[in-house]
């Protein structure tokens, strides 16, 4: 008799078989041989073998199900009376027993013991820790004691003791949390710098409650600690030591559980791994690939970013080019999609300087995403990029190291791709004076700034080609190599990006770079700008033809370009044919003869031509061309197209001059002259806010009597905690009553230790906890007194992010709120993420969101699944009961969801969809879920079982419920709110599906398909983005681009640097005519 595995295998050998015929059938061209492969499928597919093997199997797994299940059911309980009970003893056994008396006495004892020197020091010493250890609960005096314990983690004989006890001072900080920050991880830290071993070693292991007591209280603190944590563990990583280490490897594990975004948590494992191990390489690259080889579909939050931000500028720091581009093109993902941009400034100390010395990298590919690096964060931190970054980049532009420039080219490229259009305006100025400057290294640097502007800006350029073009055609300098005539190859690459878009936008340029190149100066260098500006007006002629009909020539091609952008590339062609240089002349009649110049469109052009000459000749644009212009003329007098002029105009001496560009912001020419402007101050802005906090709270305490009658060190405490808890109720946006309410919650728990003396103070307290809070704030007191922050809200998420598979971005910067006892509508149409959404709450993957809320999702698939149960209704609920830790399921749990007593024993598979909606929800009850995820429920319902659900729901008190359905009259039933998707964010309506209809303004006939998703809320592009459409006018796009994603690992390949396979001058066509 085969198992059941042998038969699987011998049904998939047998469906592969199945595959082929099918697939010999579909190519098979003669009917006849078709016929015999037909048969021969149909003879497979009916195989006796092939077809009681899968209904074994079928079998087989129904039963294993079955007994799964019962297993499942019966299965022995946890005894939780016995776990209490060995819990409240391990309780009880790790508290510290306060048998010291906290007064002023026994801390003076302890201090002098800690000073005391001679033989009964050692004695003393150990006396002193263990009475610090026994009054560890009293936290505003042991804590400040902390100091004199670390330098005994050294000692032979009180290492132990002092680690110990200062292990239960961190672990009963008390309010939890607060003070942590400014009084401990600093002592911590600068502990691990110590020469000593086992000091070093000590403070890691201590770290670790230090992160314990923050989490979930002062995340923002913690938030804010991370980086030199992190910083100093990578430190302690490299040690020889295994002690230090395994207690950095742990350090680093609980960071790794702090993790909120997903995708980082799944390669949490990796990350820690990598920053455990530096010295191996292979961990660095693997968790860079697999990083890479992600998608981000949420925020990522600061205990990711400080796992994450290490191994990127390791990476960057490598030797190998793909790790250093991995590197870059991570850092600027993380960058762009971290939570709270606050939390990134501590790690650009460090990254930014190996940031830039990715750009001056050999490899073209890591300078171009260091290049996209800064960009980034001109578009996340632009004041930062103003302080930092294009100072740094403008400078290098300016310096004279040629491989430099290029890089810092690049860099500002994708920079002003993301600069606000306000400042860009300000800069271009500043880049046009470079380009002209007198001094040729800096020149060459702006000129090759502009070759890398169009290719980075595309229509983004547009505006600003009259202004920057003349500078390229006139930094032509006639070098042999193309990459030294930086001028001529910026002018090369915007004529082929924009002579067939807007080649209106050339001509004033063209124009005017002939006229200046006929005038005084460098003859040969003049006359190498006017050959190469001929050859450049040549390639617009013929990038315009290239839209040309059959017949067509220049004058006549109206695809592209408006008549009279044609006549003046003309025009100017024929005048140059007079130019006084044979080379000149030569490319010249090249453009005249490729624009379709003959006699006949001369003369089709005579009246414009003689306008444009007459003008000319009258020197409006310099001697120079007034010379030749006189000359074409004569040559048109000669042919007999015109007639001699009577007055000849006098000749010009001027040469023809561009206006020079003229600085219109003070900032910007500092920062194009590489200098941080003085209005962008270097210190973080956040930072001074807190010091200021700080102040305030010493100075509203240091003015209360009853607040100076007690303990110095408790007072100093309470400064701390004070301030603590306004930074963080600040930073998180807490509206100000509830920052009062947190003070007045934690100041009797400071004084715990010492009550009766501090009886006066804490009878004043709650009114002054009211008055330090609106001094503190200030105006944000009651600012940030917003909607969503009462009792009633269980989730809210600003600035949330929601993708789905490779990147598809469904919300982005809105808010999820949900408030208790709200029923919310959610519409919107088909793929906008309303079933993501849901799926995404109930496993708690969105970032910010609370990690205790109890979430229940129902669905079609669930309510499917239980067609294959083999439990009857009750048996059901009590395994699902079981799954949660609920043992006492009885009737009434089915009787709470309508089911009668004759439906307790009817098997699952044999209800209804309506009775097994009920079902789920009796387990959502078990589950005391907080929030009620309903899609489509509807579905499949009778009328009886919609009106009872509808009437379940209105009966839910405690619970929040999110409800897709296109029935409106369940939705006018149950929804006090409607939650509608538009232009990827989520808009909140008052009131029922009527009252969302009638507030937006949608039409009865429109109602079907908004409920049945086939139509969107999604507005049309504002008129302003109209008119800058409207502006461009480009009939092309511009060449597509193909871009691929990082690539995996392949299996049985070790290397991740060398080339697997690789094709050279490869094509791809869909048939003979069409190619690719």
């Amino acid at each position: 008799m085969p198992s059941i595995e042998e038969l699987k295998k011998f049904i998939k050998t047998h469906e592969v078989k199945v595959d082929d015929m099918e697939q010999e059938v579909a190519n098979e061209p003669n009917k006849k041989k078709k016929k015999d492969l037909e048969n021969a499928l149909k003879k497979l597919q009916n195989d006796e073998k092939y077809l009681k093997a899968k209904e074994e199997v079928k079998a087989a797994e129904a039963q294993a199900q079955k007994e799964a299940e019962r297993a499942a059911l019966n299965g022995k309980a946890t005894d939780k009376k016995a776990a209490e009970k060995g819990k409240k003893k391990e309780d009880t056994k790790a508290a510290p027993k306060v048998d010291a008396k906290v007064d002023e006495a026994t801390f003076k004892e302890i201090d002098e013991a800690f000073a005391a020197s001679g033989k009964d020091a050692a004695d003393k010493k150990a006396t002193a820790v263990s009475t610090l250890e026994m009054l560890a609960a009293a936290t505003p005096f042991v804590l400040p004691r902390l100091s004199q314990l670390i330098p005994l983690f050294d000692n032979s004989k009180l290492a132990a003791p002092a680690l110990k006890a200062a292990t239960a001072i961190v672990q009963n900080i008390s309010p939890k949390g607060h003070g942590v920050a400014d009084l401990v991880i600093p002592q911590l830290l600068a502990g691990i710098e110590d020469k000593k071993w086992k000091v070093k070693a000590g403070c890691i292991q201590v770290l670790l409650p230090a992160m314990q007591q923050m989490e979930g209280t002062t995340t923002v603190q913690l938030a804010q600690c991370l980086p030199s944590i992190v910083a100093k563990l990578a430190e302690a990583a490299l040690e020889v030591r295994a002690e230090i280490r395994s207690a950095t490897g742990a350090v680093l594990k609980e960071i790794g559980a702090f993790v909120a975004s997903p995708e980082i948590k799944a390669l949490a494992t990796d990350l820690v791994t990598a920053l455990a191990e530096p010295t191996n390489q292979k961990h660095t690259q693997g968790v860079l690939a697999k990083m890479g080889n992600a998608t981000f579909k949420s925020m990522i939050d600061e205990a990711s970013l400080a796992l994450l931000l290490p191994i990127v500028m390791r990476g960057l720091k490598d030797r190998e080019a793909m790790s250093k581009k991995w590197s870059a093109q991570i850092f600027g993902s993380a960058v762009l999609l971290v939570k709270d941009v606050d939390f990134l400034k501590p790690y650009l100390v460090t990254a930014l300087p190996l940031l830039q010395a990715a750009l001056n990298d050999s490899v073209p590919e890591v300078r171009r995403e260091a290049a996209k690096a800064f960009g980034i964060l001109e578009q996340v931190l632009p004041d930062y990029s103003r302080a930092h970054c294009q100072p740094y980049l403008f400078k290098k532009l300016r310096g004279p190291d040629a491989s430099e420039q290029i890089g810092a080219a690049l860099g500002l490229g994708e920079v002003f791709v993301r600069t606000e259009k306000a400042k860009l305006t300000q800069l271009v100025p500043e880049v046009q004076k470079g380009a002209n400057h007198e001094d040729l290294t800096v020149r060459r640097g702006f000129l090759e700034l502009m070759d890398t502007m169009p290719q980075a800006m595309k229509m983004d350029f547009v505006p600003y080609i009259e202004r920057l073009f003349p500078a390229m055609l006139l930094g032509i300098n006639g070098e042999k190599d193309l990459s030294d005539d930086t001028g001529l190859k910026a002018a090369q690459a915007l004529v082929g990006r924009f002579a067939d878009l807007c080649p209106e936008l050339l001509m004033a340029a063209f124009e005017g770079a002939y006229a200046r190149a006929l005038g005084s100066g460098d003859w040969k260098k003049l006359q190498v700008v006017r050959e190469k500006s001929m050859q450049l007006l040549l390639k617009t002629a013929e990038k315009i033809l290239e839209h040309k009909k059959f017949g067509q020539d220049l004058l006549t091609c109206e695809e592209c370009s408006t008549k009279a952008t044609r006549l003046r590339v003309l025009i100017l062609a024929f005048v140059a044919r007079s130019d006084p240089d044979a080379a000149v002349k030569r490319v010249a009649s090249n453009v005249w003869k490729t624009s379709g110049g003959s006699p006949k469109m001369q003369k089709t052009i005579i009246q414009e031509l003689s306008q444009s000459i007459t003008k000319w000749c009258a020197g409006s644009m310099g001697g120079g061309l007034q010379k030749v212009a006189k000359d074409a003329l004569a040559e048109l007098v000669k042919a007999g197209d015109l007639e001699q002029p009577a007055e000849v105009p006098e000749a010009v001496t001027a040469d023809f001059a561009f206006a020079a560009p003229v600085s219109t912001n003070e900032e910007a020419a500092k920062i194009a002259a590489g200098e941080p402007p003085s209005s962008l101050s270097d210190d973080d802005a956040d930072t001074k806010e807190d010091c200021q906090m700080v102040k305030t709270v010493d100075s509203f305490w240091s003015k209360q009597s009853s607040f100076g009658a007690l303990p110095g060190e408790l007072q100093s405490h309470i400064r701390h905690v004070a301030a603590s808890i306004i930074r963080e109720g600040h930073k998180k946006k807490v509206p100000g009553p509830k920052v009062v309410e947190e003070l007045q919650h934690c100041l009797p728990v400071l004084c715990s230790c010492y009550k009766e003396q501090a009886a006066e103070f804490l009878q004043t307290a709650p009114g002054h906890c009211e008055a330090l809070c609106r001094e503190a704030l200030g105006a944000d007191f009651d600012a940030a007194h917003g909607d969503g922050y009462d009792a009633e809200t269980l989730l809210r998420v600003e600035n949330m992010l929601l993708m789905y598979g490779a990147g598809k971005l469904l919300l982005k910067d809105t808010m999820l709120e949900m408030k208790a006892n709200r029923r919310y509508g959610v519409v919107g149409h088909n793929g906008a993420g309303k079933t993501t959404l849901m799926k995404e709450i109930v496993a708690g993957r969105i970032v910010g969101m609370p990690t205790h809320l109890r979430c229940v999702h129902v669905d079609d698939s669930k309510l499917g699944e239980m067609s294959k149960s083999s439990l009857n209704a009750l048996e059901y609920v009590q395994m699902k009961g079981k799954e949660i830790g609920v043992m006492d399921v009885s009737y009434d749990n089915l009787r709470q969801v309508g089911f009668p007593e004759k439906m307790f024993e009817v098997p699952v598979a044999e209800l209804s969809t309506g009775w097994r909606m009920r079902l789920t929800l009796a387990v959502s009850m078990l589950k005391h879920a907080d929030i009620v995820l309903l899609d489509e429920p509807t579905n499949h319902l009778d009328q009886e079982s919609v009106d009872w659900l509808g009437d379940y729901l209105l009966g839910l008190t405690r619970s929040s419920v999110m409800v897709i359905s296109h029935e409106p009259k369940f939705l006018n039933k149950i929804c006090t709110d409607i939650i509608s998707y538009k232009d990827r964010r989520l808009v909140y309506t008052e009131g029922n599906f009527d009252a969302f209809v009638m507030a937006k303004g949608i039409k009865a006939d429109d109602i079907e398909a908004l409920l049945s998703g086939n139509l969107t809320l999604d507005e049309e592009e504002g008129e302003e983005g109209a008119e800058e459409k409207v502006a461009v006018q480009a009939p092309i796009a511009g060449p597509p681009k193909i871009s691929f994603p990082i690539p995996g690992s392949v299996e049985g390949v070790k290397s991740s640097s060398k080339a697997v396979i690789e094709f050279k001058n490869l094509s791809f066509r869909y048939g003979k005519e069409v190619g690719v």
